[in-house]
């Protein structure tokens, strides 16, 4: 195992103002489908800026945040993940019907305007980026570095349910599933994988559902 990279409680505050610009962006697209797009890209640009900053001072390689080079594990493993995510998905909404994840998918896949593809890219792939990379990449190394792997992995997945508070427990089970798939190769490609195949997944029902 590598050395525990450099850390400093003042970290967890700036990685923390991150998530709330994440957050905040999440909203834009009640404002149609250009500020989404707009949105998920400014994101986007503050997380790398801000790990590309940290690489500098550091000096340390960008395969500490998973960025290895792919291989075909990384698809299997990912698809495996995406499907259990969305096994359990499936599940949890017939016993909890009408839960808060539900409306906030058809909002999500309502988006119109003349960008309606791009936004519904930019969900899928761009914003579950910026998730993996805070919620895999970023803190899992950090956490485990001072806490243990078991702690970062549970710390994490609660932050990222805390992250999607209307659906937080089942969204902090999702994202045990998806620390699992980083954690096979430490590799940001499978969790990101996952995570994406599920949001592609559960948005296009919703967007058919909606007929679009």
């Amino acid at each position: 195992m590598s050395s525990a990279p450099a850390r400093g409680a003042w970290q967890y505050p700036v990685i923390g103002t991150l998530v709330l610009i994440l957050r905040t962006f999440g909203f834009w697209d009640e404002h149609g489908s250009l500020a989404t797009v707009l949105g998920e890209v400014l994101t986007i640009g503050c997380l790398f800026g801000y790990l590309a900053y940290r690489r500098s001072i550091e000096q340390r390689p960008w395969k500490e945040l998973g960025f290895i080079r792919p291989a075909w594990d990384d698809l299997w493993t990912g698809l495996a993940a995406g499907a259990a995510s969305l096994a359990f998905g499936m599940l949890y909404s017939r016993v909890m019907t009408g839960h808060g994840g539900t409306e906030m998918n058809l909002r999500l896949a309502g988006v119109t305007g003349s960008f309606a593809a791009a936004a519904l890219i930019a969900r899928t792939l761009m914003q579950t980026l910026g998730e993996e990379l805070i919620f895999r990449s970023y803190m899992i190394p950090r956490l485990e570095a001072a806490r243990g792997l078991r702690a970062a992995v549970l710390i994490s997945a609660v932050c990222f349910g805390l992250l999607h508070y209307t659906d937080a427990v089942p969204t902090a089970i999702h994202g045990l599933i998806f620390s699992t798939a980083f954690l096979r190769r430490r590799s940001i490609w499978a969790a990101w994988l996952a995570h994406a195949s599920i949001n592609t997944t559960v948005l296009l029902a919703a967007r058919s559902t909606l007929g679009g």
